[in-house]
C-alpha cells in the first residue's frame, strides 16, 4: 500500500470516528433536552397543583364564613333582608373586618378589610392565611364607617371567578348588567343598597382612585367627569345630579394588562339601619 492510500484511508477513519463522535454527542444533546422538558412540564404541574389547591383553600375558607357568619334569604320581599351577618362573631377573629359585600343574584359574599395600607390583604385573608386570593379590602385612606363620598373597595381577579372575578362578566356578557345591577353594602350599623351607574377599564393611576370625603360642587364634577365618563354603560334609570349628596363605592380589580384596572362603580339609592 503506498503512503498516499495510507493517508486517505487515515482520514477515513478520523472522519468516521468524527461522524461517531458528533453522532454521541447528538444523542447527549437530544437526552438532555429531553429532560429538560419532562423538567418543565413537571414544574408546570406542580405549580398548577399549588395553585388549585391555593384556589381550594380560599374558597373553602370563604364557603365556611358565609355558611357560619351569614344568614342569606335571597327570595326575602325586602333587599336588606336578603343577607344578615354576625358582625360580633366576625370581629372576634379580626377586628379589621368593617363591612360586608354581597351582590344581589352573584356569588360575590366576602367580608371587607380595612387595614393601615393597601398591601396587608393583597395575599392574605381575613383570618391571617398566606393565599393568593387574598381579601377584599377598603382603601386604608377611607373611614373605616364607610361615610366618605366615595369609597374605594379592591378585590383579585381571580380565573376561577372568585373574589372580584364575576365583575369581568358586566363586559364580556350580553344582558349581565340588566340582571346585576345592585350590590350591598352591610356594616354593623345597617345595610346599604348600591345601583351600578358605570364601569369601564381605567389605568392604575387614573382619577378614578380619588377619594372624597364630602359632597360638594367639586366632588359632582368629579362624578360627571371621571366616573360617569367613558364608561361602557348608561344607566339612564339613575340621575346623579337628582340624588343628595350621592355616596359612591367603586369596586376595582386588575385586567390581563399589568397598568390596567377594570372598576364597577355603584351610588347608594337605599339604605335600611
Amino acid at each position: 500500500m503506498t503512503e498516499e492510500n495510507t493517508n486517505i484511508t487515515d482520514k477515513n477513519k478520523e472522519t468516521a470516528q468524527e461522524k461517531t463522535s458528533e453522532t454521541a454527542k447528538n444523542k447527549k444533546i437530544s437526552r438532555l433536552m429531553f429532560l429538560l422538558g419532562i423538567v418543565v412540564i413537571a414544574v408546570g404541574v406542580i405549580m398548577l397543583v399549588m395553585n388549585q389547591l391555593n384556589y381550594k383553600k380560599s374558597n373553602d375558607l370563604y364557603d365556611k364564613t358565609k355558611e357560619e357568619y351569614t344568614e342569606v334569604n335571597e327570595n326575602s320581599g325586602e333587599w336588606y333582608e336578603q343577607i344578615q351577618v354576625d358582625f360580633d362573631a366576625l370581629q372576634k377573629i379580626n377586628g379589621e373586618i368593617v363591612g360586608w359585600i354581597h351582590f344581589e343574584k352573584e356569588d360575590i359574599d366576602y367580608p371587607i378589610l380595612r387595614a393601615n395600607d393597601n398591601d396587608k390583604y393583597l395575599r392574605t385573608t381575613y383570618d391571617g392565611t398566606d393565599a393568593t386570593a387574598g381579601s377584599i379590602f377598603m382603601d386604608y385612606n377611607n373611614e373605616s364607617d364607610m361615610t366618605d363620598s366615595h369609597i374605594l373597595i379592591y378585590g383579585h381577579n381571580m380565573r376561577n371567578l372568585s373574589m372580584f372575578g364575576n365583575l369581568k362578566k358586566y363586559r364580556t356578557e350580553e344582558n349581565y348588567f340588566d340582571e346585576h345591577k345592585y350590590f350591598q353594602i352591610i356594616t354593623p350599623e345597617g345595610a346599604k343598597r348600591y345601583e351600578v351607574i358605570s364601569y369601564k377599564e381605567v389605568s392604575e393611576t387614573d382619577n378614578m382612585y380619588t377619594i372624597y370625603r364630602t359632597s360638594d360642587e367639586k366632588y359632582m364634577t368629579y362624578l360627571n367627569d371621571t366616573i360617569l365618563s367613558g364608561s361602557l354603560v348608561d344607566n339612564k334609570e339613575v340621575n346623579v345630579e337628582e340624588l343628595q349628596n350621592p355616596q359612591v363605592v367603586s369596586l376595582s380589580t386588575c385586567t390581563a394588562s399589568d397598568d390596567k384596572r377594570f372598576v364597577v362603580s355603584g351610588v347608594l339609592v337605599d339604605e335600611h339601619k
